[in-house]
Formats: structure tokens, C-alpha cells, sequence
């Protein structure tokens, strides 16, 4: 299958392994789900710089806490 745009530009970066594999912060995770919120609901049109940006360098754990602060700031 071949891949392009935005789901290339994610993959290539998933490939070069920069993911943080440090604990979750909760302040930076509440920060980030704002972030995530104001590139994609939060205006017209989606920001995906900022979505590959968070999902491609974050550990598992603190996406966990991130997708949890993005759940109660959009109820």
C-alpha cells in the first residue's frame, strides 16, 4: 500500500523514534489537550502539524493523560 500527506508525514516521524518514554506530567498533559483542542475542534480546519507533533514524541503513559484532560475539557 502506498501512503502520502499527513499519514506519511506521521509514520516518517513514528519511524525516527524521538518518542519520550518518560512518565506522565499532568500539567503538560492539560496544556497539550488544550493544545490538541485549539489545532482541531477549537477553529476552522485541522492543525495536523501539532497532532503529529504530540502523538509521534509523547510516551504511551502520558497520551493516556493527555486523551483523559482532552476528555474533561470537551465533556
Amino acid at each position: 500500500a502506498k501512503t502520502s500527506g499527513n499519514l506519511k508525514k506521521l509514520f516518517l516521524l513514528l519511524l525516527n523514534g524521538n518518542r519520550d518514554e518518560t512518565s506522565a506530567e499532568f500539567e503538560r498533559a492539560k496544556n497539550q489537550a488544550k493544545e490538541l483542542y485549539d489545532a482541531g475542534e477549537g477553529r476552522l480546519g485541522t492543525d495536523k502539524q501539532t497532532f503529529n507533533r504530540i502523538f509521534s514524541t509523547e510516551s504511551f503513559e502520558h497520551l493516556r493523560q493527555i486523551f483523559k484532560e482532552y476528555k474533561v475539557k470537551t465533556n
